[in-house]
């Protein structure tokens, strides 16, 4: 395993929803199989045309892999488009409803922020305690859980689109889909609703911030 650096990585946001709010319908969701230098992924036939590095999210699609889920387009042509990395499991294409995909297209609804650090935690799913004297350690998943957090900083542009954008998204309270493309390694993406920001001011330096915010669910990894 060979390190790769950090250098071109571009942390991304979209939108609350896409510019243009009209659901994608799949009319066909397809396991490409695995081989010795590829791993698996799920083809999706559209009617759109879609590019490599958009934002999906899916609904009613029949597979649980997908529902509920934001993932980047890999590849991508006029008639349909493939996500990396991703096992398809068990399901059936939905008839009723329809299935539905939202794309967050790359020039329309996506900014990327120009942050100076970022850092994604995976939270442990809780528990509730079920013990009893004849299993003093009996535990169940407890029915709320939170899929991690997200740090970040950066210095403070005022002129620039990415710090107006992150700020709008800190004082909604609506979920972004966060896309972080890493140099020649995919992408990791996941929902997260940004929720505090604070601002460093230092006696001579440049204007800082920081803050956080939730994950919606456990990060992806697509290449």
């Amino acid at each position: 395993m060979a390190a790769k650096s950090s250098k071109g990585t571009k942390v991304c946001i979209t939108s609350a929803v896409p510019a243009v709010n009209t659901p994608i319908n799949p009319t066909a969701i397809a396991a490409v199989a695995a081989t010795s230098t590829t791993r698996a992924a799920v083809k999706v036939t559209v009617a759109n045309t879609a590019a490599v590095g958009d934002v999906v999210s899916f609904k009613n699609t029949g597979f649980a892999s997908l529902d509920g889920k934001s993932f980047v387009i890999t590849a991508a042509s006029a008639t349909e488009f493939t996500i990396g990395n991703l096992v398809l499991g068990a399901g059936t294409l939905s008839v009723t409803p329809k299935p539905e995909a939202l794309l967050f297209v790359e020039s329309t609804d996506v900014t990327c922020l120009c942050l100076s650090s970022v850092t994604i935690n995976e939270d442990t799913p809780g528990t509730v305690s079920v013990a009893t004297f004849c299993d003093p350690t009996a535990s169940i998943p407890a029915s709320a859980t939170a899929a991690g957090t997200i740090s970040f900083a950066g210095y403070v542009d005022t002129v620039g689109k990415d710090y107006p954008a992150l700020l709008d998204a800190v004082n909604d309270g609506l979920v972004r889909i966060l896309r972080i493309q890493f140099p020649n390694n995919g992408y990791v993406v996941a929902p997260v609703t940004f929720s505090s920001i604070t601002w460093d001011i230092p006696l001579d330096g440049a204007i800082g911030f920081s803050g956080s915010g939730a994950l919606g669910s456990k990060p992806i990894h697509v290449w």
